[in-house]
């Protein structure tokens, strides 16, 4: 019960730049941050939609929304906000290969390239794809270490 009153007053803390500032986009998402700890989930993700408001190009605002939106089901507005996540200050991938980015367009007579990007679950999550877009006119490369899980 300890933590879950340092948690409480926390969100208190949170709240006092607003009544000063109501357009101060940090601290909506750092409310919105304090939120997700107390399990308030239409809270939090109204004031990271507050902060985008405000302040639309705000990475960190739009990758808490994305996770937000994970929990909800809101999967397409998920992935379009979890690609904010290039944007942030603190996201450093390991991605080391030339080869550009998929935009979504046909991989008819082309070649996609798989590669890790944060960790071993997401891995083990999206390998299955590779069966359903390896057709006859599309090949799939995967880098290690996904080529084992292929």
């Amino acid at each position: 019960m300890a933590e879950f009153g340092q948690l409480e007053a926390a969100v208190r803390r949170s709240k006092q730049p607003l009544v000063i500032n109501p357009d101060y986009a940090e601290a909506h998402n750092n409310l919105g941050i304090d939120l997700k700890e107390l399990s308030q989930l239409e809270e939090k993700i109204q004031r990271y939609e507050q902060a985008l408001s405000i302040k639309p190009d705000y990475a960190e605002a739009k990758w808490n929304l994305s996770l937000a939106q994970l929990v909800t089901g809101s999967f397409k507005a998920r992935w379009l906000n979890y690609e904010s996540r290039w944007q942030k200050k603190d996201f450093e991938p390991e991605r080391r290969y030339p080869q550009p980015f998929w935009n979504g367009s046909s991989l008819v007579g082309k070649i996609l390239f798989l590669h890790s990007e944060q960790g071993s679950s997401d891995i083990i999550q999206f390998i299955r794809y590779v069966k359903v877009l390896s057709t006859k006119t599309t090949k799939i490369k995967v880098a290690n270490p996904l080529a084992a899980l292929a």
